[in-house]
Order: structure tokens, then C-alpha cells, then sequence
């Protein structure tokens, strides 16, 4: 697939894949309203029906413009370009993903879901902008959608939402908005699909509800043509297990993963800690810690880590690599037989291993910067090659 990515961008962006219509089909907007009907589910994602409604209203190419970037603006919009230093699970993720990539794949692809508008808190505009990959950015909030496409990036995208089952179907999504605050992109990333809309929480301002189309992975990839990809950053506001569970692991093969996910088991706010200085204290208290067992032994677990999620991943193959602690923590997965695996130089007695925010420091609302050698594992860092 690498040889093929590489060909496509020697082509020119716009030819990176055809996506006609297959000779014979009907175009005509009566036979897509019929198909976006029966979209809403259930059909299979692999359906002929559904790949050409992806094609012609659910997907755009890289329209091959110049980028039209804020963090090229000068010292304009530094209010916007603030996210750098103030979001520190971006910094995380941004730290992990230079270290992982700094070399090898010159012409990956990468997955997006929940690109926002393809700047502010993007996972993969440095792999776009220094390595020159491309991919498919996801955002189905109408105006981040619209602010996305102004951008210019050098990847398809679009205005849907990755499927919570492996077939299609129509969700409420939830945004929010503040009075006075048009452009307030803290509150436009809170979007969220409600898997319960009776249930659905509470956010950031006022709400307001829309219909989207969700399309199953394996729907993008088939439409792509894409049977690997090397990053995938997956942040959509809760449902990242439901995506996951229907994730076409045994047809497509992801190298590398970047996940928000929150233990359902919990609730979203801390328990008791102690503080010292600026930071938490890296030893946590014995009742927010508990054992779980893998590989037949038991390991202390703190209580930020979910370890039925870290079993899942791993009976896929991955490597849990690192975390971000946080009571929202980000997860960063690979997968086992990767040329990044290789470089990591993980015996083999660690290939399934807990308790990682039990060794570093636990990033809390006063502390006010990411800082590698106190929110970075220790074992990969700042040498990539494990070290126990």
C-alpha cells in the first residue's frame, strides 16, 4: 500500500484515487435520495449502493490550493494559536507522534476522526506539512467542517461521522456554542455523538442538535481503496469503543493508534489526590490504585487506566505504548510487528504491561505546561528504544 500512496502523490494530489462513479450506475440526485434513505440503516458497509453515496456527497479530494493556515499568519491570531501550550494532551500526542515518525514512512497515511478544522488541536498536520503524508481527516460539525475545508490540507475529508456498528445509520449529534463566542473552538470540540440522546451529558454553552450520516470504517477504506494505515488518531467525545468494536481489525491494518478514551467504570472527575508544587505527586494514593491480572500475574493499576480497554487493544496486536495522565486520558497503541514496534526494542515479557501512570507524573488543571520528562513514560523516553 506504501508503493501505491507513493504513486498517487507523484501523480498530483487530485489523482491520488478515482473515485468515478463504476460505469452504469446512475448518478441522478433521485437515486442518491433513495440510497441516503436507505443509508440510515442497516446496509453492509461493503454495499455498492453505499460506497457510491460516500463517493458523490460524503468525500472530498485535496483540492491541491495553498495552505491557508493560522500558525502561518505571524504573530496574528496568537489567541488561536494558544493550544499549543495550554492543551498539554496535544503536546503529548504531538511529542509521541514526532519520535514515532521522525523517521521511515515518507509517504503514510493517516486517519483523522474528530478533525475539528484541520488546524487547532490537529494530530496530523505535522505528518501532512514535514513528512509529506496525506489521508482522510473526519469532522461531521457542520461549521468545523466548513473551517476545515478553507484550510487547503492535503487529504480528503469528510462531513460524516466513523459508524458506532459496522453498518451505517443516522446519529444526534450534539454541538455547543457560547453566547458572543462565534468562534470559540474549545466549545466546537466538545461535539459528540449521543449513542442516548435521553442520557446525553452536559457540555460547554447551549446545544444544538443535528442529524449526521455515520459511515463505517471499512465504508472509507473500500471507497479509498486503503488497506493500511500508519496513524490513526481517534477523539470523537465518547464513542471511541463503539468505533473500535466495529473497527475491520482483520482487513485493515492500523500501525499506530492515538485514542481518547474514559473509563465507563468511573466517574469523569478525580478522586482524592495529593499535590506537591504545580504537579501531582507520582506515588497515588492506595484507594485510587487496585490489581488486575494479565498474562496470569497480577499488576498494581492506577485508577486513570481502564484495563479491560488495554486487553482489548492488545488481543488486537498492539503495544500499549504510553498514556497521558489525565482523568481524560489519551492512549497511544502499536502494533506489534510494525517496523515502529521494531524500533521500540520491547522484550517480549513486556509486550502486555499496566500501571504506567504510576510512574510518572499525573497532569492536573494547575499544571501549566507539557513537560516530556515528567508526562512522558520513562521507558521510551527520551530514548525511543525501551528501557526497563
Amino acid at each position: 500500500m506504501r508503493g501505491d500512496v507513493e504513486r498517487h502523490q507523484r501523480a498530483g494530489w487530485n489523482s491520488y484515487i478515482n473515485l468515478g462513479l463504476p460505469a452504469g450506475r446512475a448518478k441522478d440526485e433521485n437515486s442518491l435520495a433513495w440510497i441516503a434513505m436507505r443509508a440510515e440503516g442497516p446496509l453492509k458497509a461493503d454495499d455498492p449502493d453505499l460506497l457510491e453515496l460516500l463517493r458523490a456527497q460524503y468525500l472530498h479530494p485535496p483540492d491541491g490550493l495553498p495552505y491557508d493556515l493560522k500558525e502561518d499568519a505571524g504573530t496574528k491570531d496568537n489567541l488561536y494559536k494558544r493550544y499549543k501550550i495550554i492543551y498539554p494532551s496535544w503536546a503529548f500526542i504531538d511529542s509521541v507522534t514526532r519520535d514515532l515518525f521522525s523517521e521511515g514512512e515518507d509517504a503514510g497515511f493517516f486517519v483523522e476522526a474528530g478533525a475539528l478544522d484541520g488546524e487547532y488541536l490537529s494530530n496530523t498536520l505535522w505528518l501532512e506539512r514535514w513528512r509529506r503524508w496525506t489521508g482522510l481527516l473526519v469532522e461531521a460539525e457542520a461549521d468545523s467542517y466548513a473551517a476545515l475545508r478553507k484550510k487547503h490540507r492535503r487529504a480528503w475529508s469528510s462531513p460524516a461521522c466513523l459508524a458506532t456498528n459496522d453498518y451505517p445509520h443516522t446519529a444526534i449529534l450534539t454541538s455547543f456554542r457560547r453566547l458572543g463566542l462565534s468562534s470559540e473552538w474549545t466549545d466546537r470540540g466538545a461535539a459528540r455523538i449521543e449513542e442516548k440522546p435521553a442520557a446525553a451529558g452536559e457540555g460547554p454553552g447551549y446545544k444544538t442538535y443535528h442529524n449526521a450520516q455515520c459511515f463505517p470504517a471499512l465504508t472509507f477504506f473500500l471507497v479509498l481503496n486503503i488497506t493500511r494505515v500508519h496513524f490513526f488518531s481517534l477523539d470523537v467525545e465518547g464513542v471511541e469503543m463503539s468505533v473500535l468494536r466495529s473497527f475491520p481489525f482483520d482487513q485493515i491494518t492500523v500501525d499506530v493508534w492515538a485514542i481518547e478514551h474514559v473509563s465507563p467504570s468511573r466517574n469523569s472527575t478525580p478522586r482524592t489526590q495529593t499535590s506537591s508544587g504545580s504537579h501531582w505527586n507520582t506515588s497515588v494514593p492506595s484507594s485510587d490504585t487496585y490489581n488486575t491480572t494479565s498474562g496470569g500475574s497480577f499488576q498494581q493499576v492506577s485508577w486513570l487506566e481502564d484495563p479491560e480497554f488495554i486487553a482489548f487493544m492488545e488481543a488486537r496486536g498492539y503495544y500499549l505504548f504510553d498514556m497521558f495522565c489525565n482523568y481524560i486520558p489519551d492512549y497511544i497503541f502499536v502494533r506489534r510487528g510494525s517496523d515502529v514496534f521494531k524500533r521500540l526494542r520491547v522484550p517480549e515479557r513486556m509486550w502486555k504491561r499496566r500501571g504506567i501512570c504510576l510512574h510518572k507524573s499525573i497532569w492536573d488543571e494547575e499544571t501549566k505546561v507539557f513537560e516530556p520528562n515528567l508526562h512522558r513514560d520513562k521507558r521510551h523516553w527520551p530514548i525511543l528504544a525501551y528501557s526497563g
